[in-house]
């Protein structure tokens, strides 16, 4: 399955010899809820956890991946909680190249 964005940020995180601040990364992630374009951005992120589950799954899809915790509220929007310790570190890689990449085209 090809997934452009995701190959780029794949390429772009294994080449990275950046440590990652995990708490500025953090603050950076939530700060996207303060974007006009936040869903986009959520839909994006989501999309992209989808595709590494795939890839590192044997093709199966975990209805919440990386053990997020379903939050209680509309049942039409699902919000959904990650805990930054239990994304996979080439994961959280591809995630800070997905912030570098969004932080350039603007």
């Amino acid at each position: 399955m090809s997934y452009p964005l995701y190959d780029y940020l794949l390429n772009k995180a294994k080449e990275s010899t950046k440590q990652i601040d995990l708490d500025e990364f953090c603050l950076t992630l939530n700060g996207i809820c303060h974007l006009e374009n936040q869903q986009d951005h959520y839909n994006e992120i989501y999309a992209l956890m989808l595709h590494y589950e795939t890839l590192h799954n044997n093709s199966i899809l975990l209805s919440v991946p990386f053990e997020g915790k379903l939050m209680p509220g509309n049942k039409q929007t699902k919000n959904i909680l990650y805990n930054n310790t239990k994304l996979p570190s080439l994961f959280r890689q591809i995630l800070y190249e997905y912030i570098l990449y969004y932080q350039n085209e603007v």
